[in-house]
């Protein structure tokens, strides 16, 4: 069962059929998420299970929440040693190692900005946002080539403090050795609730990655994603997938959880399978489940019906438009409806599926309470219910704030400005609602195809020709044309087996236009084998 700890935090109503109605953050001053939370909750309970690790490197283990208490106080007082003081930024570089969760919690204790960063990215990827966010000290993996570009990088942008976990790394101070014998107490650093806590990095698929900044209070928004969406009400263990580098962690596998009483998995592995996955669920007895929908294709290819997970009772997915085939095959093979959330790097969970709703095929579901969302034109005006348009929230306080977003992009206000246009924060994301006020996806405003006089949404015409059993994954796009402006592309995978052919593309196109209206049907189809992704899984739409 979850725990009423988060209820210290908020102020919740609900309407006559039990749905959630209005949430509101509630926070001292000097809330500091470290102190006020993971340390309360070891005062409370100090037995109260925090996590479950299983590594591929070193095996499996537990941490209570007392054991985190200990760990972050040792982490921070070797940081303090090591120079590291409040307003400092520290980069983490450490894929799902179990201790990012207690290194973290010590970032937080000593008021400095934890900027985690994905472990794959090159050198001049890591000197770009080492640069950009001002990183004074770096704690790495010590897996693989990440400590050499960490270091190289270090080493050209003047960063002298490295450290890393578990093993001895030349030019790294062995993190894990130094903390064994430090203090187990620390002095709480006078911390401030609109201090920034998290600095996480955009994709960047769209100009240079931005420094997106967030606060204490952002980490309670994640209660009510966590509560009515992500986790079981059995109260076990929450898996979710995702490198602790992506603005997904925050989310989905660290705050919002423990808020309520969730204890964590850690799953740690090298290379990506979907029977592994389904063997931890299995072995771990796993309640809540959460991946991006990319991540449930190769799990229903494998079959999660050829698995125990009987203890398996919520499923959610995020990160990435949800295929209604995908939707209905996990629901085929396990019986348990895949539940989907929409948020992004700058914005806590805004729209979702939640479990007192009745899911629409199709649909995101419904606005997340705590935010007042209405779906507007690009003069910022409401659109009538079933017309498109932009997803935008309106503050709760005067100015540029309001709880759970972004309080801005370090060191580039001119793009945080702009995000705020007509006094709305603009999220980038294209939708309708119906007369229900459940909303439909369309896809990004940049990735818009304006052809004639029509703006298209690539994802309405991709959730048509997913649904042929002959395609795998699909994207679509605007090509450049004289006459139209622009006309309508789609690139396809076919399913395993499935042999490319004219045959095969006049096939699809008829099934799809079919379904659409005149201005949306496609125009040229190319068959390829794979498309390209973003680093968290995300299909790049471009030409």
């Amino acid at each position: 069962m979850f725990s009423d700890f988060y209820k210290k935090f908020c102020e919740e109503s609900f309407n006559k059929e039990n749905h959630l109605e209005k949430f509101r953050a509630v926070y001292p001053p000097d809330f500091n998420y470290g102190y006020d939370v993971t340390d309360a909750i070891a005062r409370e309970n100090p037995e109260k299970l925090a996590l479950v690790y299983d590594d591929e490197h070193i095996g499996t283990g537990r941490l209570t929440f007392e054991d985190i208490r200990i760990l972050s106080n040792k982490t921070a007082n070797v940081l303090s040693h090591n120079g590291i003081k409040k307003g400092d930024k520290l980069m983490v570089v450490l894929k799902n190692h179990y201790e990012y969760w207690y290194i973290a919690i010590a970032a937080h204790k000593l008021g400095a900005a934890l900027c985690p960063v994905f472990y794959m990215l090159p050198e001049p990827a890591l000197i770009y946002r080492i640069k950009k966010a001002d990183v004074t000290h770096i704690i790495s993996t010590p897996y693989g080539d990440t400590p050499k570009n960490v270091r190289s990088a270090a080493e050209k942008c003047g960063v002298k403090y490295l450290f890393s976990v578990r093993e001895n790394v030349y030019g790294f101070i062995n993190l894990t050795k130094e903390i064994q014998n430090a203090p187990s107490e620390f002095e709480r650093v006078e911390t401030s609730a609109h201090d920034p806590a998290i600095i996480y990095f955009t994709s960047g698929t769209t100009g240079m990655p931005k420094a997106v900044m967030h606060n204490f209070i952002f980490m309670l928004t994640q209660i009510v994603a966590s509560r009515y969406l992500l986790c079981s009400e059995k109260g076990g263990l929450h898996l979710s997938m995702g490198d602790s580098g992506w603005a997904m962690t925050t989310g989905t596998k660290f705050y919002g959880p423990w808020l309520i009483g969730i204890p964590l998995l850690i799953y740690e592995y090298d290379a990506f399978s979907p029977e592994k996955i389904l063997e931890t669920l299995e072995k771990h007895k796993v309640n809540s489940f959460m991946a991006p929908p990319t991540l449930y294709k190769g799990l229903i290819r494998v079959g999660m019906d050829k698995y125990d997970l009987s203890e398996l009772d919520t499923l959610s997915c995020g990160g990435e438009p949800l295929p209604v085939k995908v939707f209905e095959e996990v629901y085929r093979q396990t019986g348990i409806v895949l539940r989907e959330g929409l948020a992004q790097s700058e914005a806590s969970l805004y729209i979702g599926n939640m479990k007192y709703l009745t899911v629409k095929e199709g649909s995101l579901g419904k606005i997340a309470p705590k935010f007042n969302t209405v779906i507007a034109d690009e003069d910022g005006k409401p659109v009538e219910a079933g017309r498109f348009g932009e997803i935008m929230i309106i503050p709760d306080h005067a100015g540029h704030y309001q709880d759970g977003i972004a309080m801005g992009y370090y060191k580039d206000e001119e793009a945080y400005e702009k995000l705020w246009e007509h006094g709305l924060f603009h999220t980038g994301d294209f939708a309708r609602a119906d007369e229900e006020g459940y909303i439909y996806y369309g896809g990004r405003t940049d990735d818009l195809i304006k052809t004639k006089a029509y703006r298209v949404s690539p994802f309405e015409i991709e959730t048509v020709l997913i649904k042929h059993p002959a395609v795998y994954e699909c994207m679509v796009v605007g090509v450049p044309n004289e006459d139209m402006g622009m006309l309508i592309k789609a690139f396809v995978v076919p399913e395993i087996g499935i042999a490319p052919s004219d045959a095969l593309k006049d096939e699809l196109m008829e099934f799809a236009n079919k379904q659409l209206a005149g201005y949306m049907k496609i125009r040229q189809m190319e068959f390829v084998n794979s498309l390209e992704k973003s680093v968290n899984g995300k299909i790049i739409h471009k030409k």
